[in-house]
């Protein structure tokens, strides 16, 4: 059978079976022993230490939201402050229950018993055999009446009080709704997780370029004219005719140099000259009466264009 357990206050319980939706007493517990309980189904809030309040609407087709809390008029703490059950309609009586818990009490109580366990308020979740009756609760004295709950002053005859909630009916309808608390240290994982995936991204990103870049992109050469042109004027120096050339221009980057004769026929004498040895590729352009030659180490022909 499930069990219930009663708390009166932060020292005192009570130990309950339930069946067939009727509560069976079986002992009063400390608190050293609920805390080395286990199976624990209910745990039925007293109204010592809990609030409720009943209203009637006059737009029969009021329908309130699960979140909703009807009674802020009646309640003496912030709204931040408390927890509630969703409002619950008596269609006997057309009247809308709800009952609160100042949430530092119910942490208070969820330390004791655990996160498992469904809270439940006593005056909206028990319902006595009999029609009027009076039970103890804690401290108070709560007379049931009609389906009203309302706390009652000591009565003449103190054996007409129910000591227990020993054969009352059972309904665990007015479970407290706890707005759905977001887990901190979960977003906190997922979130330090996704930074490290991005970053490893990023990373891999940066260091599959660099592998491309520098597969396919020829490495930086320094262009050094100066080495370019001594290698160059020592293999051809012989072959230059006195007085003929106007300019030289060199081009490390693509081993070329470039030689500006003063008339076509100096070109063609250093041509039949040079391309006998076939050292060059040998290029002639025409421009403003400007000849000149390009030689490019390495080819074995030549040609006049």
């Amino acid at each position: 059978m499930p069990k219930v357990c009663r708390v009166i206050s932060f020292n005192e319980f009570e130990l309950y079976s339930l069946r067939k939706e009727t509560l069976v007493y079986e002992r009063a517990l400390s608190k050293e022993e609920v805390l080395r309980i286990r199976g624990i189904k209910y745990v039925l809030l007293s109204p010592s230490i809990t609030f409720w309040e009943t209203a009637s609407m006059p737009n029969k087709k009021f329908k309130p939201n699960a979140e909703m809390f009807l009674f802020n008029h009646a309640s003496i703490t912030k709204i931040n402050e408390i927890v509630y059950t969703a409002a619950v309609f008596d269609k006997n009586y057309s009247q809308w229950w709800q009952a609160w818990i100042l949430k530092s009490v119910y942490s208070e109580i969820k330390t004791i018993l655990g996160e498992s366990a469904e809270y439940v308020f006593e005056v909206l979740a028990v319902q006595p055999e009999c029609d009027i009756c009076i039970w103890k609760s804690g401290h108070l004295l709560i007379k049931s009446e009609k389906n009203t709950r309302e706390i009652k002053s000591s009565p003449s005859d103190l054996s007409e009080v129910r000591k227990t909630l020993n054969e009352f009916k059972f309904s665990s309808i007015s479970k407290i709704r706890e707005k759905k608390k977001e887990n901190i240290q979960l977003r906190k994982h997922i979130f330090l997780n996704m930074c490290l995936i991005i970053i490893v991204l990023l990373v891999n990103t940066v260091i599959h370029q660099e592998i491309i870049l520098n597969r396919f992109k020829p490495a930086a050469t320094v262009f050094n004219n100066a080495i370019l042109a001594e290698v160059i004027l020592k293999e051809i120096i012989e072959e230059i005719p006195s007085g003929q050339i106007r300019q030289i221009k060199f081009s490390d980057k693509a081993n070329r140099a470039e030689l500006f004769f003063k008339d076509l026929n100096q070109v063609r004498s250093f041509i039949e000259v040079t391309s006998a040895k076939k050292k060059f590729d040998v290029y002639i352009n025409k421009k403003e009466n400007i000849f000149s030659i390009g030689y490019r180490k390495g080819t074995e022909h030549a040609k006049i264009n």
